[in-house]
């Protein structure tokens, strides 16, 4: 419990720095408010009586402070802030009556490719904010009446920081990935509804950006997976409702994710659609935290947690969820894969899932049981006694069987050693080694350990005389206590 905390407290912490900005209802005294309407005119004054017309005027014309309102009404064309605002004041983009300024059309676009090889659809969302920062869009309705993924969009943020994108509607169209965020920080997507895009594409993905919140969100009705982080870090996804009806719902990785916190979720009703490459949830990365969430109605297997990249996934703890009544196993873990360690399984219900077969609540798929490790889980297949609730390799285990094999138990570890000095990087200099020296010799692969009352989490990856080598730097006391995670092999 102890690692988890540590993981707990690093995330937020990482996190509380990201979320300091808020939204003015109006603009701030000294700075404009704007008006815009259907009927408007953008030579007008962009008053309540003399409004603007379009979006594009809107975005080119609004500075730091401003609070640009939208009255009913359709709008074509482009919503493209060309300023910034700043932290005390930022530009502000509203609906006067929440989704009754609808943003509706569709532009041709441009394909680029970032340097980290991904590809946009670039000039064609309805909204397009490109290196700038401090800006808040809230309230609209935004329909891509594009037919093909050449042309549309819902909004595009790339190279920017501090933007939100609040209680808005989003609906149609066949670009792929219709909500692009990328190379971005400090992104708040929150209180939004996402539905019915027609093509094998996900909602929305987020690529190497970072700070981003992800809360309270609905995505309905897509081809692929409702949304997708990738290359991204210190992430919060909390409190949204993924139920796609036609695909999978929700996936992180498989390259490049860290510290990413998904909490108080609820994943339903996932398909194996046609175009939706199956039903499963995919979660990989490093020091990630699954907690509080809810998911049922799957079709098939639910959630891989799985190594299939050649990417680590470690020190991961999923803990507090509920997987209920889903159609095939509801947890595989890629535990025989060399780049998956030091996973936490904890205070989770599984509950009649795989109920058309043998009843199979969990699969890991065979190697070193240290990487692994259950904790107070309640485990039933609707039927007492069941001989299949784990499948271990192509082994089938009772729940009792499990239990008897101290590979399935948590350990109680004790401090081993300590360190002889205060210091930081990832060379540990400890008091005696020999322990961790035997276990090199024993086994394959990284020992985990924690450093210190706050449990820094690190592996041994090498011991060079009295010093760990380890596989990230870390900070430590003096005297401070190295605890094993895992021991050696029974």
């Amino acid at each position: 419990m102890m690692a988890t905390r540590s993981l707990c407290l690093m995330v937020m912490s990482a996190l509380l720095m990201g979320y300091g900005h808020s939204e003015v209802a109006s603009a701030a005294d000294g700075q404009a408010v704007y008006y815009v309407a259907p009927d408007g005119d953008d030579a007008a004054p962009g008053t309540r009586e003399a409004p603007w017309q379009t979006p594009g005027h809107a975005g080119e014309t609004a500075a730091a402070g401003d609070t640009v309102i939208f009255l009913p009404g359709e709008y074509s064309g482009r919503l493209v802030p060309r300023n910034s605002g700043t932290a005390d004041a930022p530009i502000v983009f509203r609906a006067d009556e929440r989704r009754k300024a609808v943003l509706i059309g569709h532009d041709e676009g441009v394909r680029t490719t970032s340097e980290g090889g991904y590809a946009s659809l670039a000039n064609s969302a309805r909204i397009e904010i490109v290196g700038r920062s401090h800006i808040i869009v809230r309230g609209f309705e935004v329909i891509d009446t594009g037919s093909d993924n050449k042309e549309g969009g819902w909004a595009r943020i790339v190279d920017s920081s501090h933007v939100s994108i609040v209680d808005c509607a989003f609906s149609r169209g066949y670009v792929y990935m219709s909500f692009w965020v990328e190379g971005s920080e400090q992104i708040r997507i929150q209180d939004n509804d996402m539905a019915r895009i027609t093509n094998a594409s996900d909602f929305w993905r987020v690529v190497n950006s970072s700070k981003v919140l992800i809360e309270g969100n609905s995505f309905s009705r897509v081809g692929h997976s409702t949304g997708r982080l990738l290359e991204s870090q210190d992430a919060v996804v909390r409190g949204n409702v993924f139920h796609s009806g036609r695909s999978r719902n929700f996936e992180i990785g498989p390259t490049g994710c860290e510290r990413i916190l998904i909490e108080n979720n609820i994943l339903a009703n996932q398909f194996n659609g046609g175009r939706a490459a199956g039903p499963v949830n995919q979660f990989l990365g490093e020091r990630l935290i699954f907690r509080f969430n809810q998911t049922f109605g799957g079709a098939g297997r639910t959630w891989s947690l799985g190594g299939y990249s050649k990417n680590p996934h470690t020190h991961n703890r999923t803990f507090h969820n509920v997987f209920h009544a889903n159609g095939g196993v509801a947890l595989l873990a890629g535990t025989s894969y060399g780049n998956f360690r030091d996973l936490i399984l904890q205070n989770n219900v599984f509950d009649r899932n795989d109920p058309h077969a043998s009843g199979t609540q969990l699969q890991l798929t065979g190697g070193e049981a240290e990487s692994f490790r259950i904790v107070r889980n309640v485990i039933y297949s609707g039927e007492e006694g069941a001989d299949a609730l784990l499948l271990y390799g192509r082994t089938p285990l009772s729940l009792a069987a499990a239990e008897a094999q101290d590979r399935w138990a948590a350990r109680l570890e004790q401090p081993v050693t300590r360190t002889v000095a205060a210091g930081s990087g990832r060379s540990l200099p400890v008091g005696d080694a020999s322990v961790f020296a035997r276990l090199s010799e024993e086994r394959e692969g990284r020992i985990a350990i924690t450093v210190g009352e706050l449990e820094d989490l690190a592996a041994v990856v090498g011991v060079d005389g009295e010093r760990l080598q380890l596989d990230r730097e870390i900070e430590w006391k003096a005297d401070a206590p190295v605890t094993l995670l895992t021991g050696p092999a029974d």
